[in-house]
């Protein structure tokens, strides 16, 4: 039985211990996005991570990044090599308390595992990266990094959009309706799309539906280098946001970085950064658990629990969207989250955090917040989860929300009929003939009914 939960009411004992604010300003992409630590060859940081233990590594003048005027970085985050059944990283600006209880990523050995996340950076231009338990290689890129203060010569801020499906590649929604070859690339319209316009880059969940094998996925701008991997995708369905620039075209490029395997590919998008120099809310950091029901009560199969990010942390209750981590475990069933502004809207019907049966999986999204400045977020799944809550930031309200464009032909992911699909705005190229490829079918996605994957 469907049920909603005020978090503030009905969840009750709500702390929000050792959260940290960063004020921030505008968005610059890095592009392509560039690894600053890989511990693997002792980038950044010098060796493997071991149990509780934290290091340091330098963002101010690295990758692209300025060595001042910068207070926050979108990051891409891997664990690779990890020893340990279950552990996680937690990252916060250097010279600073570690935020408690609080995590980008949590992973276990195995396959490779990323997440996305915006951490402010220290007055040292270092980040402070801890290591749970076990011993893990850890890789990070930075995609993007924001001003110290709003200014007319920063590219701009961040708009949302109501959040909408534009690429399923397993029935053809704004691309063929074929799986990414081997090494293959597919372009993809954003430009003019669902309400997006004049953008530098955009937030998107990416989702590789039942791949068969573990892989990476580049996303990156249309015409211009590849950069490193935005999502390294398990064997089962795989689901991160991302920020991704936007190039020739208005379009980005999806490649996939397997050789062995075809795949799918699902794009959900949520806002854009502008271009221009001045329009969009700016980001303010702030590092805070806004829920963890293991200190409370489960939540129950195909139920919704609305979670207040406004009203808390200094964050106004009109604002224009809230950067969190959720995270899922204890998980009775395979499933998914779905997440959105609470109120009077219904759930967009897309995905985020794709999770399997007693598993860990977190998935960083951005969202436009509704009544109250609080966000709803529906387990959609057979059975009971625990859920955690972790906030990264907020972007203020600057800008009227984007609406989609009535002339736009991009087809309607809640429509029965998609309608017609943006003539000569998806390409595709194939990548390299290999043998024994494995493959995958949509049938094996996920089968709660009417909803994504």
């Amino acid at each position: 039985m469907l049920f909603s939960v005020l978090a503030w009411l009905g969840l009750g004992g709500l702390t929000h211990a050792g959260a940290t604010t960063a004020s921030s300003g505008d968005f610059f992409p890095v592009a392509p996005s560039a690894k600053i630590v890989d511990t693997r060859s002792a980038l950044g940081v010098s060796a493997a991570l071991g149990a509780t233990s934290t290091s340091s590594f330098q963002v101010l003048g690295q990758g692209g990044v300025p060595s001042s005027g910068v207070s926050a970085v979108s990051l891409d985050i891997t664990a690779s090599n990890a020893t340990s059944a279950g552990s996680y990283l937690q990252m916060w600006p250097d010279g600073t308390t570690k935020p408690y209880p609080g995590s980008v990523i949590n992973f276990s050995s195995g396959a490779d595992t990323s997440n996305s996340a915006i951490v402010a950076v220290g007055s040292d231009g270092k980040i402070d990266v801890y290591n749970s338990s076990g011993t893990v290689d850890v890789i990070v890129s930075v995609n993007g990094y924001f001003t110290s203060a709003a200014g007319a010569t920063s590219p701009g801020g961040y708009v949302p959009v109501d959040a909408s499906r534009i690429v399923d590649t397993r029935d053809g929604t704004g691309a063929p309706q074929a799986k990414i070859a081997p090494g293959g690339t597919l372009n993809v319209q954003v430009d003019g799309v669902d309400g997006v316009t004049d953008e530098a880059s955009i937030y998107a969940n990416i989702t590789v539906p039942s791949p068969g094998d573990a892989g990476t996925l580049y996303a990156y701008a249309t015409g211009g280098p590849t950069g490193q991997p935005v999502v390294n995708y398990k064997s089962v369905t795989t689901s991160q946001g991302a920020v991704v620039p936007v190039g020739t075209g208005g379009q980005i490029t999806l490649k996939n970085g397997s050789s062995t395997q075809s795949v799918n590919v699902i794009l959900d998008i949520y806002g854009y950064f502008t271009e221009a120099p001045s329009g969009g809310g700016v980001f303010t950091a702030v590092q805070d658990r806004l829920l963890d029901t293991r200190t409370s009560t489960a939540i129950a199969a195909h139920s919704t629990v609305s979670v207040a990010a406004g009203g808390n942390d200094g964050i106004p209750t009109s604002f224009g969207a809230a950067v969190l981590n959720l995270t899922a475990t204890s998980q009775d069933t395979s499933g998914y989250l779905q997440v959105w502004g609470t109120g009077p809207t219904t759930p967009p019907g897309l995905s985020v955090d794709n999770f399997q049966a007693s598993t860990t999986t977190a998935d960083q999204v951005i969202v436009q917040p509704g009544t109250q400045g609080a966000v709803s977020i529906n387990n959609d799944s057979a059975g009971t989860i625990q859920l955690i809550v972790d906030l990264q930031g907020w972007f203020s309200s600057d800008q009227d929300v984007a609406t989609p464009d009535p002339t736009d032909t991009a087809p309607d992911p809640t429509a029965s009929d998609p309608g017609p699909k943006p003539s000569g705005a998806v390409t595709v190229t194939p990548g390299p003939t290999v043998s024994d490829t494995t493959t995958a079918t949509s049938s094996s996605a996920p089968t709660v009914t009417g909803a994504p994957p």
